[in-house]
């Protein structure tokens, strides 16, 4: 399900779907920010770091964060 919205992301940047929102802005690079409610597993912090290699050639970079009480880590 991650992979699916990630994906979903990359597209609505890749095929320039924003200028319908912003079309008087030049877009220079995408943020796709991820917010998870608990820790990540292994395999899923591998997969962002891989995904996130892959999109530097695009200009889109992944952050994400894990919310857990007043604790809130941020990559």
């Amino acid at each position: 399900m991650l992979q699916a919205k990630i994906n979903a992301y990359i597209s609505f940047l890749e095929e320039k779907q924003y200028k319908d929102i912003y079309q008087d802005m030049s877009i220079m690079y995408g943020i796709i920010e991820i917010h998870f409610l608990h820790c990540l597993t292994k395999n899923a912090e591998k997969f962002l770091h891989s995904v996130n290699n892959q999109l530097n050639e695009l200009g889109i970079k992944i952050q994400y964060s894990v919310l857990q009480g007043e604790d809130n880590e941020v990559r």
